[in-house]
């Protein structure tokens, strides 16, 4: 659809309607465009070719207005009959004559605001005193702050108001109505507020609003800047971009014997054994054009240097994953772009598992599953990796055998529920909890996670998720009694205890495996767990609801939050957006996330401010525009993805009303987020002293720059909403010092 254009003026009105002045007149008839304000008795709007007209206009069509008694108004709306669009041009334009009649000085003043349809929201005014030079005034108004896509037909008010205690007559014409971005104006309008405090940007979100704009044909490389391997292992990395189709990669600067795919992306080959950064300019080619980025290849001790983003099936598929699932979601990963924007993890989580390879005692996945490795080729063939769950209990959580067993022989039918008893032929031990009620839900004597660690590395596994707590054990009177186990009894232990043990089985592969472990841990732990995984998590598991998205502003989170450096991440659990199931459950049927839209951004946002592992776990092939519109903004998925690898910290708040957080970028950049907690709509204002820097403001979310921050800014966010930015200064300057972990 074209850009927005109304030349309604010269009116010509019906023979009916054009005999004078006639303050009853229907004007509809004349124009159906154009909708009349005023009750035609105390004041209205007509139409006028009589001779109380300007000099040298007399007999030419004209509005008339007619204001009342005791400060009525009257004014008419324009329905310009399609929406708005913002890539059609990001101003509007309205201009008119006004005309004086004889005898009547109208000089009250006129407003005109633009609105999402006839009674919807107001999108930006200006107001203006006539000035008359010869009984006429031509005024041109311009609008640029406040426009947005609309979801109705872009309808234009021009309502003249009454401050004078007579009432005031008036003549209107030549009303010209443009869209575009080349637009001038006497009179510029502002952001309209609705009677809301003063702000300099409206980032309010109507409804399931889409913020993304649609990607343009020419190939912009996505995804992270940098990639860690250990020296001497395969290296894992797959470059993306997105762009027209089809797409081609190449690369200069590989090290010898490594090599890029040049129509998957995938980087092929092994890690140098000698540490240190290889820079490598990667570059997609399309029919449009390039786009070329330095990749760094950084061959360590640390893998993971910015968190994963993937897609789980706990919280989607849970006791009904399949291989038919995983290959279902591996290709709408595909097929609905997100691979282009470097999602790259397909994660198989709790439910898959079978019994041991009687010969290897190697954990085998259940017949839902024909080929793990095939699968796991198919799934890398469309430039995606695999992800798989267990524990190092005897029983996972769901009811399926574990990474340790009561005997040597890996036999744990003594533990079996009878299959006639099971709601899912494969889970062994019967749903949740019936693991923690047999007892099993512990480590065993005899220890398999080396050799299931093993078996994920020969099927091509690039990461894993472990679940364990230490419990306490209960005797058989405190099990006959009712007592149930007590989570967390006992801690994790730094020094020769589980974790060391498991962390070591996976650093001996000839494969770098990025570790996720599993449920919440204790504050006490993350001194020297984060240093024997990747991922640890800080919650339990995330539910979609309101307070658990605030929950990351609460003190103790902040603190443990702040642990966060490449390669080992506190983790606050799933993202809660899409067509999510229910855990515990083989679901067939994906019902909307319950959160708000506006919630939804909200987590995306911080997510991505506070450096989160991000991962979906949702029905992708039904995602509808707006869910894919919150994982295909390449700019908000750059702020996760950035280099430096910083976590986000509090710049100010009003504790339950409002946070303000930033993160310092490689770039020297900050990203801002302005968070609204309170019920209704709130103007948030962050000053460049609070910030510590001045710069050029851009809307992450929109994707365009919107002004300067010199002294302050403010914004109107949305109830539980969010605006994010990204301030960019002359004076910023690039942060190399990437603090790396041990892991």
């Amino acid at each position: 659809m074209g850009a927005l254009s109304s030349q309604a003026e010269p009116i010509r009105f019906s023979e009916s309607v054009a005999r004078g002045v006639n303050a009853t007149a229907d004007i509809s008839t004349a124009y159906a465009a154009i909708t009349e304000y005023g009750d035609n008795h105390h004041g209205g709007v007509g139409a006028e070719n009589y001779g109380h007209q300007p000099d040298g206009q007399n007999g030419k069509n004209w509005f008339f207005f007619q204001t009342g008694n005791g400060g009525k108004e009257a004014g008419i709306s324009i329905d310009l009959g399609q929406k708005m669009a913002l890539a059609d041009g990001h101003s509007i334009q309205v201009s008119m004559l006004l005309g004086e009649k004889k005898r009547q000085a109208y000089t009250d003043p006129v407003l005109v605001t633009l609105t999402d349809g006839p009674a919807g929201r107001t999108l930006a005014e200006a107001i203006y005193s006539p000035v008359y030079i010869d009984g006429m005034d031509r005024v041109t108004f311009l609008f640029k702050e406040g426009l947005r896509d609309t979801k109705n037909p872009l309808h234009v008010s021009i309502l003249f108001k009454q401050d004078s205690t007579q009432f005031v007559q008036g003549l209107i014409r030549d009303i010209q109505i443009i869209q575009g971005s080349e637009l001038y104006g006497d009179v510029v309008g502002v952001i309209a507020t609705s009677g809301a405090a003063k702000f300099d940007y409206d980032g309010t979100i109507w409804g399931k609003e889409i913020l993304t704009p649609k990607p343009g044909a020419e190939p912009t490389i996505t995804g992270a800047t940098i990639f860690g391997v250990r020296s001497g292992k395969p290296i894992r990395y797959c470059a993306t971009a997105i762009g027209a189709k089809p797409l081609t990669f190449s690369a200069k600067g590989l090290p010898a014997g490594v090599s890029i795919d040049s129509n998957t992306g995938w980087l092929t080959g092994r890690a140098p054994q000698q540490k240190g950064d290889i820079s490598v300019t990667v570059t997609a080619t399309n029919s449009k054009g390039s786009d070329a980025r330095t990749l760094t290849l950084r061959v360590g001790d640390t893998i993971c240097l910015t968190p994963p983003m993937g897609w789980n099936s706990w919280y989607v598929h849970s006791e009904g994953v399949s291989e038919k699932a995983i290959r279902e979601m591996a290709t709408a990963m595909k097929d609905q772009g997100l691979q282009n924007y470097g999602w790259s993890y397909v994660n198989i989580d709790d439910c898959w598992m079978g019994e041991r390879d009687p010969v290897t005692k190697r954990i085998q996945a259940n017949g839902k599953f024909d080929d793990m490795k095939a699968m796991v080729d198919d799934v890398n063939a469309l430039g995606l990796k695999v992800g798989i769950y267990s524990t190092t209990w005897m029983s996972t959580f769901g009811g399926y055998i574990g990474g340790t067993a009561p005997n040597e022989a890996g036999d744990y039918s003594q533990y079996y529920l009878a299959e006639s008893e099971r709601q899912n032929k494969y889970q062994v031990f019967g749903r949740f909890p019936s693991g923690i009620e047999k007892r099993i839900c512990e480590v065993g004597p005899v220890w398999f996670v080396d050799r299931d660690a093993q078996q994920f590395a020969e099927w091509g596994i690039d990461y894993v998720k472990y679940d364990w707590l230490e419990w306490d054990l209960l005797t058989d009177a405190e099990k006959e009694a009712g007592v149930k186990p007590e989570r967390h009894a006992r801690e994790k232990m730094e020094a020769n205890g589980i974790t060391q043990q498991f962390y070591n089985d996976f650093r001996a592969l000839d494969r770098d495996i990025v570790v996720s472990l599993s449920p919440e841990h204790k504050e006490s732990e993350d001194a020297f767990v984060q240093d024997q995984c990747n991922l640890w998590r800080l919650t339990a598991d995330m539910h979609a609801h309101w307070k658990r998205m605030i929950a990351p502003f609460d003190d103790e989170l902040v603190e443990r939050l702040a642990m966060t450096r490449p390669g080992a991440y506190g983790d606050l659990d799933m993202l809660q957006i899409g067509p999510l199931g229910r855990p515990n459950r083989a679901e067939k049927e994906f019902r909307p996330s319950p959160l708000k839209p506006a919630e939804q951004y909200h987590q995306v946002t911080l997510w991505c401010l506070l450096t989160q592992p991000l991962l979906l776990s949702c029905n992708i092939p039904t995602m509808d525009e707006f869910d894919l519109n919150l994982v295909t903004n390449h700019e908000v998925l750059a702020i996760n993805q950035d280099a430096l690898c910083k976590q986000g910290y509090r710049v100010k708040n009003r504790k339950g009303d409002y946070e303000i957080w930033a993160k310092d970028l490689a770039d020297g950049s900050k990203a801002v987020g302005l968070f609204n907690l309170s019920e209704k709509d709130e103007v948030l204002t962050l000053s460049a002293q609070e910030l510590g820097m001045k710069g050029t403001i851009r809307d992450l979310w929109r994707q365009r720059d919107i002004g300067t921050l010199e002294d302050s800014f403010s914004a109107n966010v949305s109830a539980h909403g969010v605006v994010f930015l990204k301030i960019s200064g002359p004076q910023a300057e690039a942060d190399t010092s990437f603090k790396l972990g041990k892991i």
